[in-house]
This record gives C-alpha cells, sequence and structure tokens, in this order.
C-alpha cells in the first residue's frame, strides 16, 4: 500500500500539472475557435 505522504505528493503535483496546462488548452480553444469564424 502507498504512504499517505507519496499519494499527498502526487496528488499536489497533479493538481499543479493541471492549473498550468489549463490556460494553454484554453487559449488553444481559443485561438482555434477565432481562426474557424475568420474564414
Amino acid at each position: 500500500m502507498m504512504s499517505k505522504e507519496f499519494l499527498k505528493r502526487v496528488g499536489i503535483f497533479g493538481v499543479a500539472i493541471g492549473l498550468t496546462a489549463s490556460p494553454f488548452a484554453l487559449a488553444h480553444a481559443w485561438t482555434m475557435q477565432k481562426h474557424l469564424v475568420k474564414k
């Protein structure tokens, strides 16, 4: 069984990656939508 400390660190790491990647994903989707509407 994995220790609570390890699972806590993995959870924090996952949240940090998610928060870092989220703005880039939203910006990409917004750019693609803007590009498609422009045509």
